[in-house]
């Protein structure tokens, strides 16, 4: 993609998520200047702004998640969060969810409803139902990546789950084995999404290793969670 159809994309995705706040009742500001901004943000800019009984967001549109500065933007994030109401969103042209109001911690299952979805896997896997096990813990750990990524504000929760793992792992959040864990069980749940696995005994135990790994984090974010609900 050049640069110009780069940001003739960019334009279209700031007009579309215009678009659709405008329908929702929001009032939006695209290419906002210091003076539209409620309230001071160094010398950053954003793309888009939107406001709606006493509650905002402020967009930054990306082209791409690839040589994006995290750190920045969570820095960006904690500010705008540590205003009432506000709320700071990343999107990207390779973003998983067409949806364009922010993720909460409410919009994600509570700790003992991961726990409970994980008891299920068990039962799969107890009767040697491979492929939907497969499949349903791969969700779990999705949901449990994105979950994570809001409690820390950092705002990668719509980055597609390669990259959300990339990042958690890169800011400590994930250990190398479990990192190593989840990177070959991705394999995994490719091969069974495209219908080209075929059961083994190592399909077994690299799902039973996945589940046991994806268990543990559970309970150890949970542990660090201050809501922890």
């Amino acid at each position: 993609m050049t640069i110009t159809n780069q940001s003739l994309h960019e334009q279209q995705k700031i007009q579309s998520t215009a678009q659709q706040l405008e329908e929702r009742g929001y009032r939006v500001v695209t290419e906002p200047s210091k003076s539209d901004l409620p309230f001071n943000l160094g010398g950053y800019l954003p793309d888009l702004i939107a406001t709606k009984d006493e509650q905002g967001i402020v967009f930054e549109v990306k082209p791409s998640f690839k040589r994006i500065s995290i750190d920045r933007l969570q820095n960006i994030a904690e500010q705008v969060a540590s205003h009432d109401g506000w709320r700071f969103v990343l999107m990207t042209l390779d973003d998983e969810s067409e949806e364009v109001l922010p993720l909460d911690r409410k919009d994600f299952p509570y700790w003992q409803d991961l726990q409970s979805r994980l008891l299920k896997v068990d039962t799969l896997i107890q009767e040697s139902l491979f492929e939907p096990a497969i499949l349903f813990l791969w969700s779990i750990l999705e949901v449990l990546l994105r979950k994570k990524a809001v409690i820390e504000n950092v705002p990668i929760e719509r980055l597609p789950a390669n990259n959300l793992l990339d990042h958690l792992y890169s800011r400590g959040q994930i250990s190398m084995d479990q990192f190593e864990v989840f990177k070959d069980f991705l394999k995994l749940r490719n091969k069974t999404a495209h219908g080209i696995i075929t059961p083994t005994d190592a399909t077994g135990e690299m799902l039973i290793l996945a589940n046991h790994t994806i268990k543990s984090l559970v309970k150890e974010w949970e542990l660090e969670d201050p809501f922890s609900l």
